[in-house]
């Protein structure tokens, strides 16, 4: 260290003393407010000052894991003097590892919101599975506590089903059953349960009102005998609704026409005559054959600027167009978004008004061999907050199955037994998806701005009559 001058400032004194004594921090304070007039001694100092707090905040960085005291060190010697590039290269790296805390922290936060939220709604078991990514603390231990005593209180009153089940109390089960719903309502052992009991308990007992409970409508069925069946799905010729999605149509043959007419599988709201037209699926993929009405003449049909006088063969985003008048009421959109899938997504539009009839919706799918739902493309169907990573509904020789990957998930079948390990689908159901992602996955995930949802419902549904 330089011997002070007699012109130097007083502050130059009072800083090296502090830099000797290791305080480099104090003596950065006391020298800065000089820095603006540029003496020679105060500049020395400063600089000196500099470089002893990149050197702390590197130790600060290694040997104790400080990045946020590490980083003011380094912008404390920023303003002291011009970073040399190791400087430069360690704040840049402290900013980082700081900014990736923060996100860390904020997502944890999300995630305890979740399981709160979930625990509220009465999933439990998904909530303990969200609850087993965090880091454990003080505020973790205490939601697994809470999240703990409810579920032996559902596991206690679900005990106590079977046990009167099994003495023939069916009423003290029922009440047992009523305390383990609202424990957790979506538990799929409570709509097994209530199959059980609805069919050992008379009508004037409630046994009926047990299954309308479980299936979650609220209205009381006449009887357990008459509580309608769910049906698989075969492959092709059978339609059904994907929850406020979309129309899935099975099969290389789909008849586009009106509500009133029969053997239409794609009923469309718009002047249509009631069989319009044919889209048919062949070995070099699909065709769109106008048909002709009651006096022979060829239904309207354009392909984009083209109006049809025979088959068609149709591309990725051609646009469709069923009828002459009012072009924007039912304009449709083809599109083949899976390369090595032949199932067709037709959708609405942009700036039209077309629907489907069926439960009003904007799209149709064809599908043909595969139905791939995911958050991004490629997919037949983009659902952003999907809890899994793809969903997939796959022709089969018996029929329509369906399959997850990255996550896991059951089929609900309302008022009935469920079928576990049948990975078949069945209408009317409910699929349940769960996530199976790490924190660091939903992490990355969120970074990306795709976070996804950690439960998700969807309503397979029968297709309305015309």
């Amino acid at each position: 260290m330089g011997m002070m001058g007699i012109f130097d400032p007083a502050c130059c004194k009072q800083a090296e003393e502090c830099l000797a004594r290791g305080l480099v921090v104090e003596a950065a304070r006391i020298l800065l407010p000089y820095k603006p007039q540029g003496h020679r001694r105060v500049l020395e100092l400063l600089h000196e000052a500099a470089q002893r707090l990149v050197q702390e905040a590197q130790k600060l960085w290694e040997q104790e894991g400080a990045s946020e005291s590490a980083l003011e060190c380094v912008q404390l010697a920023a303003q002291c003097a011009a970073l040399d590039g190791a400087g430069q290269v360690l704040r840049e790296q402290l900013e980082s590892a700081l900014q990736r805390r923060r996100q860390a922290a904020q997502h944890r936060q999300q995630r305890l919101q979740q399981v709160q939220q979930l625990a509220r709604q009465g999933h439990l078991h998904t909530a303990m599975d969200l609850l087993a990514v965090l880091q454990e603390d003080a505020e973790v231990q205490q939601v697994r506590r809470e999240l703990e005593a409810r579920l032996q209180t559902y596991r206690r009153h679900l005990q106590a089903v079977e046990e009167c089940f099994q003495a023939g109390q069916m009423e003290a089960a029922r009440r047992h059953w009523e305390q383990a719903k609202r424990v957790c309502p979506e538990e799929p052992e409570l709509a097994e349960w209530a199959c059980r009991l609805a069919q050992a308990m008379p009508p004037q007992a409630g046994g009926p009102s047990l299954l309308a409970a479980a299936a979650g409508t609220g209205e009381p069925l006449p009887g357990a005998a008459a509580a309608r069946p769910a049906r698989p799905l075969g492959f092709p010729g059978t339609s059904f609704v994907l929850d406020d999605w979309a129309l899935v149509v099975c099969g290389p043959k789909v008849c586009v026409g009106t509500p009133q007419a029969d053997e239409v599988e794609l009923r469309l709201l718009g002047r249509l005559h009631r069989r319009h037209a044919l889209l048919v699926l062949d070995r070099q993929g699909w065709q769109l054959v106008p048909l002709a009405d009651r006096h022979g003449q060829t239904c309207p049909v354009w392909v984009d600027a083209l109006l049809l006088q025979k088959s068609h063969r149709l591309g990725d985003g051609h646009r469709i167009r069923f009828g002459q008048e009012d072009p924007s009421a039912c304009c449709w959109e083809f599109r083949l978004p899976v390369p090595d899938s032949a199932t067709a997504v037709l959708e609405a539009a942009t700036g039209s008004q077309s629907r489907i009839w069926t439960e009003n919706l904007p799209r149709a799918i064809l599908l043909a061999d595969r139905l791939e739902v995911a958050r991004s493309e490629p997919a037949h169907l983009i659902m952003p907050g999907l809890p899994c990573r793809r969903l997939v509904f796959r022709s089969a020789p018996e029929g329509l199955c369906w399959e997850v990957e990255g996550g896991q998930g059951r089929l609900e079948i309302p008022g009935q037994t469920l079928q576990q390990d049948d990975r078949r689908l069945y209408v009317p159901s409910r699929l349940v998806l769960e996530t199976t992602v790490d924190e660091a996955e939903l992490l990355g995930l969120a970074a990306a701005g795709t976070e996804p949802q950690t439960h998700l419902r969807l309503e397979l549904k029968e297709v309305l009559p015309g």
